[in-house]
């Protein structure tokens, strides 16, 4: 596809993010999260960890340390990968949880997914080759919204009155 073939990944959980194509690629770069795996024809499938993008949304830190809530995710809770046609497989936290084998991925073998799969697909090892989403569109995590924090006033000041100075 050309860099013109732009396209955005819905994550939602406890937050919500829209993810353009810029900001996925620049976190699977070999020096920041890429993760790979060969299949069984030998194709070389490129992206990050599905867990990386979950720590995204998981609750409000999604880039520090820790962003990725692994007390969160070993409670469990539901995880939706969903194409763009509406196809969509469930996954169990507990599963994911830093499991770096099951891959969000935008190439095979260097080169930007076919159309059937096109922007996203997942895949690795341990899925079955139904739980293997193509043109993946978004990811839901079905955990509790993060509240808003409620807006902060500075106390109020208490009205004193001017003490007149003693004249005597």
């Amino acid at each position: 596809k050309a860099a013109a073939a732009d396209w955005t990944l819905h994550l939602e959980g406890a937050m919500v993010e829209e993810m353009d194509r810029g900001t996925f690629e620049s976190g699977a770069a070999p020096n920041c999260h890429l993760a790979e795996w060969a299949d069984a024809d030998g194709n070389m499938w490129g992206g990050i960890p599905l867990y990386y993008l979950l720590g995204r949304v998981d609750d409000d830190n999604k880039h520090e340390t820790g962003a990725f809530d692994a007390d969160l995710a070993g409670q469990g809770y539901q995880v939706d990968v969903v194409a763009a046609d509406g196809y969509k497989v469930t996954f169990d936290s507990t599963t994911l949880l830093r499991n770096k084998t099951i891959i969000l991925a935008y190439i095979m073998n260097g080169q930007p997914l076919e159309d059937e799969y096109f922007p996203l697909r997942l895949v690795g090892s341990s899925l079955k080759k139904a739980e293997m989403v193509g043109a993946v569109a978004q990811i839901v995590l079905h955990v509790d919204a993060v509240p808003a924090a409620e807006p902060t006033e500075p106390p109020a000041q208490a009205d004193t009155p001017a003490v007149a100075p003693d004249v005597t």
